[in-house]
This record gives structure tokens, sequence and C-alpha cells, in this order.
């Protein structure tokens, strides 16, 4: 289960980082990786005690803010240009 884990949550972040990236169905990506952050937390939780949070704070600020940030303020990206008409109707 560890090693399943370890696969899921390295493919995760590196899929969902590049679909970010390239701005492709952001919000999937920035909900998958949410699941992969409480996954993780809780994994260095099993090796360290849990309120030494200096890899999961920063990375949960960041997702929050970029997943709290309008729709219509993010034009430069793959959704933008594929999906027009759902753009224009936020």
């Amino acid at each position: 289960m560890i090693w399943g884990t370890a696969y899921y949550t390295s493919y995760i972040e590196m899929i969902c980082d590049f679909l970010l990236i390239i701005g492709f169905f952001r919000k999937y990506a920035l909900y998958l990786l949410g699941i992969d952050l409480l996954i993780v937390s809780f994994g260095h939780g099993l090796l360290e005690p849990i309120w030494d949070l200096q890899h999961v704070i920063p990375r949960a600020i960041l997702l929050i803010t970029i997943l709290l940030v309008p729709g219509k303020y993010d034009r430069w990206n793959a959704d933008a240009l594929l999906f027009r008409r759902g753009i224009e109707k936020q």
C-alpha cells in the first residue's frame, strides 16, 4: 500500500502541476492536488509528529490561493482557448 500511495502521489503531483502550468482542467487539477495534499500530510504524520507542518502549510496556502482566484482573471490558459463559450459566461 505504501508503494501504491507513493506512486499515486508522485504521478498526481507531476500531472496536475503540468495541467496547472498550461492551464488545462484547472479546477480538477486543484481538487486532485488537494486530495494529494491530505494523503501526503497523513503520511508525514505517520513518520513524524503532525505539528511539524513545514512541507504542508506552504503548499496548502498556495493551493487555496489559486483555488480562490476567479476564473475570469485567468485568461491565458488552455481552457480559455478551447472552451471560449464557457469562459464568457462567467
